[in-house]
């Protein structure tokens, strides 16, 4: 897959499906559909398509295969399917709290837009309040801050957020700083975020646009 020889990976998942559990054969397929670039080829939407169409007759009830075809209609720019996926899950009454927290997180950073805001700080304070603040609901409440246009609670959270680092957390970081004018902190977040490995490819659609507008921010010339 990371060699862009995409349908040769799939045949030899396909090969393999009786082999492997459905959830690692349909997290390995959206893995090499992310490696296609911004959006996946029509071939390769149809595959999966089917693979999930599959898996879902085989195990309806699955949270993970739910999470899975939500990442993955995200990568295709199904905004309405992705939502779908996780309000659906939200409406479920057998999910564990843990599991209900993290569709509420994952849900939050979907609806961290400013028309969808005020519903993503209500989603992220309920997982809060039942997880406590860990770093990864921490990252979504900071991005919902900045949204919110408070960027000095942003930094904040997303500077403890950090504290399990990745990549897509000092991308995150590297926006907010940079939305509070402290430009030299954002271009070091933005270095550390490359030093963990950032790559477009493995992130979200809309981290992959916070990097370009980022990136094209700070190589702007100073009063730009």
């Amino acid at each position: 897959g990371r060699q862009q020889q995409t349908q040769e990976a799939l045949d030899l998942l396909d090969a393999a499906w009786d082999q492997l559990p459905l959830e690692r054969v349909l997290q390995s397929g959206v893995v090499i559909a992310r490696n296609e670039g911004a959006v996946p080829s029509t071939s390769t939407a149809a595959r999966l398509d089917e693979w999930f169409t599959k898996a879902r007759r085989v195990d309806s009830g699955s949270v993970t295969l739910a999470l899975l075809e939500a990442e993955f209609r995200d990568l295709e720019g199904r905004d309405a399917d992705v939502e779908t996926i996780y309000r659906e899950l939200m409406a479920r009454d057998d999910l564990p709290v843990t599991q209900q927290a993290i569709v509420a997180n994952n849900l939050a950073f979907h609806l961290a837009k400013p028309d969808t805001v005020d519903e993503a700080s209500r989603l992220i304070e309920s997982a809060i309040n039942e997880l406590g603040p860990h770093p990864d609901l921490l990252d979504t409440r900071g991005l919902v801050a900045l949204v919110k246009g408070d960027t000095e609670q942003s930094v904040e959270d997303l500077q403890e957020a950090i504290l399990a680092p990745t990549a897509a957390k000092y991308l995150h970081l590297a926006e907010a700083q940079l939305a509070a004018r402290q430009v030299a902190a954002a271009r070091r977040s933005l270095e550390q975020a490359k030093e963990l490995g950032l790559e477009p490819t493995r992130l979200s659609r809309s981290d992959r646009v916070r990097l370009e507008q980022l990136e094209a921010a700070l190589a702007a010339p100073v009063g730009a």
